[in-house]
């Protein structure tokens, strides 16, 4: 048996149990991972809490995801993870037991242990970063480089990122820095210096002014809140701008169809495709000192709930570790 951080009921992070469950046990082309630490991210916040759920949505992820509970199958949270390989399946070639790696693999990294296929999002782990900043990668690099990708982002051209201070934006700030774009943040005061810290050319302080009423414009806005109006946004988008939205609404994806054919500034809303690949090159990035992960505070398994408590706070700055073993 094994501890993991339970999740039966949809609401506050005090319904999250620590409890006992069966270790998994691989399959023959599995790996079999001992978690050493993971991370909380929006999408299991939103998952836990089912609050924010774009309406369009809501139905399709509860029909998915449980109707009146979550599915067992779903029954432990946590989607980043460090850690390393303690057994393989027989038919494994090109991983050994005492492998160190990260990865991403939904519902599965609150517990001691997890499986995951070989070819599945698992790399090996940068020698010299340590387990917890590895486990502050995958997620937002992952979903900031599908975005930017998506947006075409070129050298020289201008983007703004718009609540750059979460774990997709601290990422997206610096891949579109490795692109040889000029990064504007926008975020609250208290996160000014990190943003800064990260690259970023110019920081917004969203609490102080808004970035449609200046005069700059931009190729590219990114936006992470899931709160900018569009008819704002094109304001400060250049003729043929992009505005790239992480969280939409029914309205949103109708703007993503007419603007294909009606209008030279696109809106483009998306879900990210996580792929082994992109992480591969995400590592790499981080070993040549280019992207560096961002962590504030770390929590024991134990105190899960309160590691989901600090995330919806509005205090964190960067990524919120969750220790599972050593």
């Amino acid at each position: 048996m094994m501890k993991a951080v339970l999740f039966k009921k949809y609401g506050s992070p005090e319904l999250l149990e620590l409890g006992q469950i069966p270790i998994p046990v691989p399959k023959d082309n599995d790996l079999l991972i001992k978690v050493h630490t993971t991370s909380v991210t929006s999408g299991e916040i939103k998952i836990r809490s089912f609050r924010n759920i774009t309406p369009i949505f809501w139905l399709p992820f509860r029909l998915g995801l449980g109707i009146f509970r979550p599915r067992k199958a779903i029954s432990v949270l946590g989607f980043e993870f460090s850690g390393t390989i303690n057994k393989i399946g027989k038919d494994v070639k090109n991983w050994k037991i005492g492998d160190q790696v990260l990865g991403f693999k939904p519902f599965a990294a609150n517990a001691e242990f997890l499986c995951i296929p070989s070819n599945g999002i698992v790399v090996k782990k940068p020698i010299d970063i340590g387990f917890v900043e590895a486990a502050a990668i995958p997620f937002g690099a992952l979903n900031a480089l599908h975005f930017l990708r998506l947006g075409k982002l070129e050298k020289g051209q201008k983007i703004l990122i718009n609540g750059a201070s979460g774990l997709v934006g601290t990422a997206a700030i610096q891949l579109a820095k490795h692109m040889g774009a000029k990064v504007t943040g926008t975020c609250s005061s208290k996160n000014i210096n990190l943003i800064k810290s990260l690259g970023a050319d110019h920081v917004i302080d969203y609490s102080k002014e808004q970035f449609w009423n200046k005069k700059q414009k931009y190729d590219l806005i990114f936006d992470l809140s899931g709160k900018l109006s569009i008819t704002k946004a094109k304001k400060a988008l250049k003729k043929e701008g992009k505005l790239l939205l992480a969280v939409f609404g029914l309205y949103d994806l109708l703007q993503n169809l007419w603007t294909k054919f009606f209008s030279r500034k696109k809106v483009h809303c998306s879900l990210a495709v996580d792929k082994q690949e992109d992480l591969e090159y995400i590592v790499e990035l981080v070993k040549q000192g280019i992207l560096k992960p961002t962590v504030d505070r770390i929590f024991p398994l134990e105190k899960t709930s309160e590691a989901h408590q600090y995330f919806e706070s509005g205090q964190k700055q960067g990524n919120v570790i969750i220790k599972v073993s050593n």
